[in-house]
Order: structure tokens, then C-alpha cells, then sequence
């Protein structure tokens, strides 16, 4: 039974946010406006993913260390919900959380699942990535003994789901179309950005490598093309010096590369260690990696969510196809149509030299054309919406649970 069903007074919400992998934060926005308003006090749980706990192995995956290392940077109120000594997974409702956001509806052990949790608290979900709506199946939609243990799920505005194609899920129960938090302070550093101040080898195009987990055959999405671009993109980066670079991996490629066994554990370390000491190149790991979109000038990726994300920089974005990729639902089939593709590495020099380093960009205009409009206030639309779900006495909201 939830705390929130008898008055509290004028005792604080404690809104818990459960971190398995940083580089999937979407939430800070929301976070910073809970901590802004008087009536709450925000928290970050930091746990990691189930498949650490099993395999006791440290760096395939993002380590309970890793966030609580990315929240205490950020100023954030973290406490762990994981004891990697013991391998075992502290139950969240030692925190006396009243509110749980989740990142994502998988990697959870059975202490931390929606479950479980809802018998104590209110469960809020924000999907990570725009996967949810470009992916042909995307695994963040959540499954059965996760979705129908959530209270909320905060989605975007109802005129991009409509674009995106995905009416329905404007008429499911607990469905709250208000924006994407991830975006809010990307939205807004969009508007002040400013490239007229980079001089000499700073002025140099900044070119972000993003490389996809799903390098197997029998992932759902296969859009992976690492086979043929991985390594071939460290050394066409150290063999073009006249432009930077940035490598952000997906959080799971070192994992899928390992046990695929396309790269031995030591190679896939040394395929890191060389981008991060390449001369013109830095490397991205944590959930920073929107301030890399923002100073950056164009993108090369076979990835889901960045299809989109990136599409709001006004950069041009290069698409690495697998030829043997699901492909995209509708809306990210439009998505795909308006930028760059290669399907193999010549095309991805002819990208580099042509609109990266020539300025030949020639689907400028019909990348403006299809990117949708962001709701920069998202994150505090979220805290307004929770604060109206409660009156000011602090009774229990107007709420339509599962359990």
C-alpha cells in the first residue's frame, strides 16, 4: 500500500529515478524541476543491469560505479540500490520512495520490477530513445509484467504522435503526451548555438561515430554494421586529420562484440583505448552525450534513437545500413529517406569529403522539412502534471492503478 494514501502533511513526494545505464538519463529535466519545487525531493537510484549481477563482470556493462560517478557530477541526490560485493540488488522500497521513474522495462531484477514496486509506490516510465517510435519492434514499448504495473508513461506531444504515426497509444489507459525531458536542455542550447568563434584546428568539423550493439543476426532491429565499418572507421579517422572526431558507442557494443565473439575481450579493449588517444578524436561514454550534439557539425551511426535525436541539430547525418536490418516502423522508414546512406565504407568517404569537409550538403532542406517541433518545457509540464495529481492536503491521487 502506497504512503500516498493517507495526508502527509506538508512532508516532501519523494520521487526516486532508477539508474541502470547513465548513458540512457532522459529524465534530468524532470529531475531539475522536482528539485526546484518546494513540494518534492528527488533522488537517483543508481543499480545497474541484472546481467552485471549474474556474470560478476565489471566494464561489459555500464557498473553501479559508473552512476553513481554520473549522477554526483551532475549535483544530483544518489543513493545505491546495488551491492556489487554481494552481487544483490537492495529493495527499492528501503528508500520510502513515493514516486519510481523507470528508465527502461528491462535489465530489472525482481526487487526493482514494476511489480513490486507498485504495491508501495506510484511507477512512472520515460522511455530513453525515440526507438520507441522509429524502431519496426521496439523493445522500449515494454512488455506485459512491466506496462501494466506502470501508473504513468510520459510520452511526446499528441501532434508528434500523430505524426510518428502511433494514434494509439494516445488511447491507452495511463498514457500522458507531454514531450521528451531529454531534449529540453538540448532544444534550448540548439537556440543560443554558435559556431562562428571555433578559429585554426578548432574550426575544424566535428563528426560523431556512433556504432549500434545490434551486430547479430538474431537481434530484433539488426541494424549493426560494425563488421564493415568498426574498424575501418578508427583508422579512416586517424587518416583524416583534417577533421575531429568523436566515438560514442552504443553502452552494449563492447558486450555484443565480445560475446559474438566478433573481437576477443582484449581486442574490443584496444579498439577503445586507440580512439581514446587518437590525436583528433575524444570518446563518449556517459549520458553527457547531447553536449557533443550540440558543438557537433555532422554524424555517421547506424543507430535507432539518433536517427531522430540528431535530425534536430540541422547537421547532416550519415546512415550505415545492414543489409540485413528490420528496417523501421512507417515514420522512421520517413526519417531514413532524408539523410545520408551508405552501404559500404566508399560511400561513407565520399559522406566525409563531399558534405563534411566540401560543405556539399544537398538534404539540408528536406531534413528540415520532416523534423518535428520540440516542447522545450517538457520536464516541468511533467512536475506540474504529478503536482495536480495530488491535492494540497497531500492525499493519495486520482489514480487508476493496476494492483
Amino acid at each position: 500500500m502506497s504512503r500516498l494514501l493517507a495526508s502527509e502533511g506538508s512532508r516532501k513526494i519523494r520521487v526516486a529515478f532508477l539508474m541502470l545505464e547513465n548513458q540512457k538519463w532522459s529524465s534530468q529535466a524532470i529531475y531539475d524541476a522536482l528539485e526546484a519545487d518546494s513540494g518534492f525531493e528527488p533522488l537517483i537510484l543508481a543499480s545497474t543491469h541484472t546481467h552485471n549481477a549474474r556474470q560478476g563482470r565489471s566494464g561489459i556493462r555500464t557498473t553501479l560505479e559508473d552512476n553513481v560517478a554520473f549522477a554526483e557530477r551532475r549535483g544530483m541526490s544518489v543513493e545505491k540500490a546495488y551491492d556489487p560485493q554481494s552481487r544483490k540488488f537492495v529493495p527499492l522500497e528501503r528508500f520510502s520512495p513515493d514516486i519510481v521513474f523507470y528508465e527502461q522495462p528491462y535489465g530489472l531484477p525482481p526487487e526493482h520490477a514494476p511489480g513490486h514496486v507498485a504495491g508501495f509506490a506510484l511507477t512512472c516510465y520515460v522511455p530513453y530513445g525515440y526507438g520507441i517510435y522509429l524502431a519496426r519492434n521496439s523493445g522500449q514499448k515494454g512488455t506485459p509484467d512491466f506496462s501494466e504495473y506502470i501508473w504513468r508513461t510520459f510520452l511526446e506531444s499528441e501532434d508528434f504522435l500523430r505524426c510518428a504515426g502511433q494514434e494509439d497509444l494516445l488511447r491507452q489507459k495511463g498514457i500522458v503526451p507531454v514531450g521528451y525531458p531529454k531534449m529540453d536542455a538540448f532544444a534550448c542550447a540548439l537556440v543560443a548555438r554558435s559556431r562562428t568563434e571555433r578559429t585554426g584546428q578548432q574550426a575544424r568539423p566535428r563528426i560523431i561515430f556512433a556504432p549500434h550493439h545490434s551486430v547479430s543476426g538474431n537481434h530484433q532491429d539488426r541494424y549493426g554494421t560494425f563488421a564493415w565499418s568498426g574498424r575501418r572507421m578508427l583508422e579512416f579517422a586517424r587518416a583524416t586529420p583534417e577533421a575531429m572526431w568523436i566515438f560514442k558507442p552504443h553502452p552494449k557494443l563492447r558486450e555484443s562484440l565480445i560475446a559474438l565473439r566478433l573481437m576477443s575481450a582484449e581486442e574490443v579493449d584496444d579498439y577503445f583505448h586507440q580512439w581514446e588517444t587518437l590525436e583528433n578524436a575524444e570518446t563518449v561514454l556517459d549520458g553527457n552525450y547531447l553536449d557533443c550534439f550540440v558543438d557537433s557539425d555532422g554524424m555517421i551511426t547506424d543507430s535507432g534513437s539518433f536517427l531522430l535525436e540528431y535530425l534536430f541539430t540541422g547537421c547532416p547525418l550519415l546512415l550505415l545500413k545492414s543489409s540485413v536490418s528490420a528496417g523501421y516502423s512507417p515514420f522512421g522508414e520517413k526519417i531514413a529517406a532524408s539523410l545520408y546512406q551508405a552501404n559500404d565504407f566508399a560511400a561513407v568517404e565520399d559522406f566525409v569529403a563531399q558534405v563534411m569537409l566540401g560543405g556539399g550538403d544537398s538534404l539540408r532542406t528536406e531534413r528540415a522539412r520532416i523534423t518535428p517541433k520540440l516542447n522545450p518545457h517538457s520536464g516541468a509540464d511533467i512536475v506540474k502534471y504529478l503536482r495536480s495529481e495530488f491535492s494540497s492536503s497531500w492525499m493519495s491521487p486520482q489514480r487508476d492503478r493496476a494492483v
